[in-house]
């Protein structure tokens, strides 16, 4: 049987009574209360999932070695570096022995309602995964060749040397990227990343575009009992939606968009370089 292994995206668990205004800096579909995050874990933890480390992931595809994962195998990675996801889904994982993997953007470390440098030593030391999201929450594909090594090479450092521990894969802010970078981020010291592009991961897939599924407030348990299954039908509609957002980038460019979709969802502007 061809093996899928869906990548599960999160963004910030929050506290169950928490409004759903986003606080101004998020779309509110990106926050999961702590109840869905908790079910969600516990079915998977019962159904017999393994939560696999994004680096198992990414070795087992660079070498095409996909037949020896586990066949309910998940992988759960949060972005960005929402300080929710340390009071709140920290304790959940470890509840049920998940590994995650957190994408941090590492000039936000330490702003309010992100994770401060203390409770990234934390999710280290409790197992989890620590990895860049980029040093700014930044449009790639818009920067220069220097510019975007520069982000690769100096988050990835930082992390490395502040966490004591190898940091050696990233994923894009926005799912953007320069043509050239995977020679980029090879050159910085990655051996893989993963972007926001929708699908599960199989033996084909590239080792530093590798698909994810996003779980959101919306998705149902119905839903996300089909995601972790590798369902392709799960994603039709918001395939259709991702192929518009990239249409409408081509045409008028992706910081627009995003610029647009920011005014729109009433989110602050995303985080530039300053």
């Amino acid at each position: 049987m061809h093996l899928r292994i869906p990548v599960l995206m999160y963004h910030e668990i929050v506290p169950d009574d928490q409004p759903r205004d986003g606080r101004g800096r998020t779309h509110p579909d990106y926050l999961l209360p702590a109840q869905a995050f908790l079910e969600q874990m516990q079915y998977l933890a019962e159904q017999g999932f393994s939560a696999l480390s994004a680096v198992d992931l990414v070795r087992a595809v660079t070498q095409r070695r996909m037949d020896g994962l586990p066949e309910r195998s998940v992988v759960i990675t949060f972005d960005d570096g929402f300080v929710g996801n340390h009071h709140q889904a920290l304790p959940l994982l470890r509840k049920f022995g998940m590994q995650a993997t957190f994408f941090v953007t590492v000039a936000q470390i330490g702003a309010p309602a992100m994770m401060s440098w203390d409770q990234l030593e934390a999710l280290r030391a409790a197992g989890m995964g620590v990895c860049s999201h980029l040093w700014h929450h930044v449009i790639m594909a818009e920067l220069s060749r220097e510019e975007a090594f520069a982000e690769l090479f100096q988050s990835r450092n930082l992390l490395r040397d502040r966490l004591g521990q190898p940091v050696t894969l990233l994923s894009l802010p926005n799912g953007s990227y320069r043509r050239d970078y995977p020679e980029l981020a090879r050159e910085a010291g990655y051996l893989g990343g993963f972007c926001s592009r929708l699908g599960y991961v199989s033996a084909a897939s590239n080792p530093f575009l590798l698909e994810r599924v996003p779980v959101l407030r919306s998705t149902s348990r119905a839903r996300f009992a089909r995601m972790a299954a590798g369902d392709r039908s799960v994603l039709t509609g918001a395939q259709i939606r991702r192929q518009a957002h990239t249409l409408a980038s081509a045409l008028v460019g992706e910081s627009a968009v995003n610029r647009w979709y920011h005014r729109l969802n009433r989110i602050g502007a995303p985080d530039e370089k300053n």
